[in-house]
């Protein structure tokens, strides 16, 4: 319970709604993961990674049986060649589907692998540019703008920031999860790493 307290007391307001500290912070300054930081990175990873091989299977289980009930409606001669074809249109679909989306997940895993491999941070600063678009019966979504990039937020990391203010945001290298964010002054040099370096 201390321990909790002690390190609610440690965070800013950026680090409560953005989950750091500032043993976090002065770690990404130097461009590194933090301990804790690497700790939930592998979190990240064995999720992502369990999540990749049930999507796998389940997308292999669907595929299996997709194709069984098109080959035998594709055989049988009662049926009409609309309902074959309309068949297999929806097999060649939910294949697409299965493909794309497992890619997706895949990637997802390759930068959280090389993330916990390689433990580097970048940052990038500049104005941001807070945008809502509101739902009617949906959570609103947020967004941040920095430096030609595009970040989702939650209701409390948007409120938490101010529009048109300079931030520098430090990011994992190649899953470009926000790892910790400070707000700057001009006056700050900058601490911009390019991505072409990455």
């Amino acid at each position: 319970m201390q321990s909790k307290k002690r390190d609610k007391l440690n965070r800013s307001a950026l680090g409560q709604v953005f989950k750091f500290d500032a043993a976090d912070l002065n770690d990404n300054r130097s461009g590194f993961l933090s301990f804790r930081q690497k700790r939930k990175m592998q979190i990240r990873l064995a999720l992502s990674t369990a999540g990749l091989l049930f999507l796998i299977g389940l997308a292999a289980l669907w595929a299996f049986l997709m194709f069984v009930v098109v080959i035998l409606h594709f055989f049988d001669s009662e049926l009409e060649w609309g309902f074959r074809l309309f068949g297999t249109v929806i097999f060649l679909y939910s294949i697409w589907g299965a493909l794309w989306s497992t890619k997706n997940l895949i990637e997802l895993w390759r930068g959280f692998l090389a993330d916990f491999r390689d433990a580097r941070v970048v940052n990038i600063n500049g104005e941001i540019q807070l945008t809502r678009i509101p739902h009617h019966k949906d959570p609103d979504e947020m967004y941040m703008a920095i430096s030609g990039q595009s970040f989702e937020l939650n209701s409390s990391q948007y409120d938490e920031l101010k529009d048109k203010q300079n931030y520098r945001l430090y990011l994992a290298a190649q899953s470009q999860v926000i790892l910790s964010i400070e707000e700057i002054t001009e006056s700050e040099p900058s601490l911009i790493m390019n991505h072409s370096d990455i």
